[in-house]
C-alpha cells in the first residue's frame, strides 16, 4: 500500500511546485504618473512610481533617476504594502501574494524649456522592468485649468434622415476639486435628452451607466465621466443643440 501513497505524494508535490513556479512568474507592473506635466521654471512637481510584484525587493533598491541640468531631485520617499490576489496563470487559478511599492519623487524645474524625467528601472530576478519617461512642458506663467470642463461631441455634423451618429457627453473634473460633479450630472443629462425634441431619435449607447476614467488634459489629470448616445436624424433641416452645462 505504500507505493500508491508515494505516487500520490509525488504528484501532489509536483503540482505544488508547479503552482509555486507559476505564482513566482506572475506579471510585474512598474508605472509612473504625476498630477501635472505643465509647470513653470523653479516650480516643484511630485511624481509617484508604483511597482506591483509577486516578490519583495530590498528596501535599499529604490530606483533613482538620472538627474540632469534640467531639474533637481529634491526628495525621495517610499512606502510598501502587500495583499493577496486570485489570478489565472497559464490556465490555473492561483492565490498570489502581491507586493506594492510606491516611490515618491519631488523634483524642481531648472529650465525655461521642456524636459524629460527619465525612465526608472528595477531589477527583479535578473529581469529589468522600466517605467515610461515623463515629458514636462515649462511655461513662463502658471497654467490655470478650470476645476470642471464639459463637452458635447457629435461624430457627424451632416446627416441624412435615418443615418446614425454618436453623441458623447464628457464631464472632466480635477482631482481633489471641491465640487460634487455627480449631483448636477443627472439634471444635465435630462436637459440634453429633452433638447433633441422630435427631430431626432436619441438612445443611450451600450449602457445606461456613466463611464468613469482618468485623462490628462492640458498637462493636468482629470477624472472623466462619459455617456454616449446613438442619434438618428428623423427629418431634414438645420438644428442646434443648446448649451446645457
Amino acid at each position: 500500500m505504500s507505493v500508491p501513497f508515494k505516487i500520490s505524494h509525488s504528484i501532489l508535490l509536483l503540482f505544488l511546485m508547479t503552482i509555486a513556479a507559476q505564482a513566482a512568474s506572475a506579471a510585474v507592473d512598474f508605472s509612473i504618473n504625476t498630477e501635472r506635466t505643465v509647470i513653470t521654471k523653479g516650480e516643484q512637481a511630485v511624481l509617484i512610481a508604483t511597482l506591483i510584484t509577486p516578490k519583495p525587493i530590498n528596501n535599499n533598491d529604490i530606483p533613482r533617476p538620472k538627474v540632469n541640468e534640467h531639474f533637481d531631485l529634491i526628495n525621495i520617499n517610499s512606502s510598501q504594502s502587500q495583499s493577496h490576489q486570485i489570478q489565472n496563470i497559464n490556465g490555473s487559478i492561483v492565490q498570489v501574494r502581491v507586493f506594492t511599492y510606491r516611490f515618491i519623487y519631488t523634483i524642481r524645474s531648472n529650465t525655461e524649456s521642456g524636459f524629460t524625467f527619465p525612465a526608472l528601472t528595477v531589477n527583479i530576478d535578473g529581469n529589468n522592468y522600466s517605467t515610461q519617461p515623463l515629458n514636462f512642458r515649462v511655461t513662463s506663467e502658471p497654467v490655470r485649468n478650470p476645476d470642471i470642463q464639459a463637452s458635447l461631441h457629435l461624430s457627424k455634423r451632416s446627416l441624412f434622415p435615418g443615418e446614425q451618429a454618436i453623441l458623447t457627453l464628457k464631464i472632466a473634473q480635477k482631482h481633489n476639486a471641491p465640487i460634487q460633479t455627480q449631483r448636477g450630472y443627472a439634471g444635465a443629462i435630462e436637459q440634453i435628452e429633452k433638447s433633441f425634441g422630435r427631430e431626432f431619435s436619441l438612445n443611450r449607447l451600450f449602457t445606461n451607466q456613466v463611464t468613469q476614467a482618468q485623462e490628462r488634459i492640458n498637462g493636468e489629470m482629470y477624472n472623466t465621466f462619459i455617456l454616449r448616445y446613438s442619434v438618428f436624424a428623423l427629418t431634414a433641416g438645420n438644428y442646434s443643440i443648446p448649451s446645457q452645462l
